[in-house]
């Protein structure tokens, strides 16, 4: 009976801890999307130069095919 109830106390304990982990993970990765996404759409949206540098050019095309895929 002790063994079973530390057992059952182990694994309500990782439960909880595994949940908070993936809340907190979860909280991370959307604060970071959101940053990433708002950079992009300004960068994005600004008007292209004409002199600018091909390389620029052709990675925000890349975004936006990814992006509507």
């Amino acid at each position: 009976v002790w063994f079973q109830n530390r057992r059952t106390k182990w694994r309500k304990r990782h439960a909880a801890e595994m949940a908070t982990a993936k809340k907190k993970h979860d909280s991370e990765t959307e604060k970071m999307k959101e940053s990433s996404d708002n950079e992009e759409d300004d960068e994005y949206n600004k008007p292209l130069d004409p002199n600018s540098d091909d390389e620029k050019i052709t990675r925000l095309l890349k975004k936006h095919k990814t992006s509507n895929l």
